[in-house]
């Protein structure tokens, strides 16, 4: 009983008579932990302030960056609105970098991999390569999965490439939309294409030595984030896993013997069917 008046502060304490040995020892434990509780919570609530400030603070200075160059500059309002908008990008693409990095330190690497893989295979299913090596050798889609990608957080009218670049990576749609337009299109709409998340393009960079990209590739919404799986990462990963490799070789011969009656203004987006059953065993 004494010690259940302990949490009724109103009554007075000199009209309490404090009982056994135990109940001053559960009184001593209750405003220990009361104390903890307290201070971790205090502790908390600081930290996240402290935080918030400097995330606040170092926004504030870039704003006052752009500001003070545009004031100084005298540029036209509609480039300031321009620079601020891909400032507010920028840090948000900072964030996320960071974010990724702290996972990799927090999260077991197996862990991190399995997360990754269930991230990513949404964005692959479609692919009939992809799919092959998702079925018949999970380790090597696993890895490629945590190890081939890189994000890429886009600018609206940011070019992710250009007609005659070096094609060193296949790029998967994630998030936002994007503009692609073929090799000879400049004004005509109706040849351009409008993509948006879960499409993908540029397969051939993975099999055809020396591709070029033969058109361009826009960012259309504010804010964009694309895929990119390295070539060079791509085949180091599969070199690890020999019979997928070879399967992969015998993927490539495939996809380049029909690449050849493919559309110039397909050509980024050609994947294969499925290949028959005595093509790929």
């Amino acid at each position: 009983q004494w010690a259940m008046q302990m949490f009724h502060p109103s009554r007075p304490r000199a009209s309490l008579h404090e009982g056994t040995n135990v109940e001053r020892m559960f009184e001593l434990a209750s405003t220990m932990f009361g104390l903890v509780c307290s201070s971790l919570f205090i502790s908390t609530v600081t930290n996240t302030m402290v935080t918030l400030q400097a995330v606040y603070s170092r926004q504030s200075y870039h704003r006052r960056v752009i500001h003070n160059y545009v004031t100084s500059h005298n540029i036209s309002p509609d480039l300031a609105a321009v620079a601020k908008q891909q400032v507010r990008l920028q840090i948000d693409r900072i964030s996320r970098q960071m974010a990724d990095v702290e996972l990799t330190l927090l999260v077991a690497k197996p862990l991190l991999m399995d997360m990754r893989e269930q991230a990513r295979f949404p964005l692959m299913f479609k692919n009939a390569f992809f799919m092959l090596l998702h079925d018949r050798y999970p380790r090597a889609f696993r890895r490629l999965c945590h190890e081939a990608f890189v994000e890429i957080n886009a600018f609206q009218t940011e070019k992710i490439f250009s007609d005659g670049d070096a094609a060193d990576r296949m790029f998967f749609i994630e998030v936002g939309s994007f503009q692609y337009t073929p090799l000879g299109v400049i004004d005509d709409e109706a040849g351009k294409r409008q993509l948006k998340s879960g499409d993908c393009l540029s397969e051939a960079a993975l099999w055809v030595s020396h591709w070029t990209y033969h058109g361009e590739l826009e960012v259309s919404s504010k804010r964009s984030v694309v895929l990119a799986l390295l070539t060079s990462t791509f085949t180091n990963v599969l070199h690890h896993f020999p019979e997928a490799h070879a399967d992969s070789a015998i993927y490539a011969e495939y996809f380049v013997k029909l690449l050849s009656d493919v559309d110039t203004a397909d050509l980024e987006f050609f994947t294969p069917p499925p290949a028959p059953a005595d093509e790929i065993k």
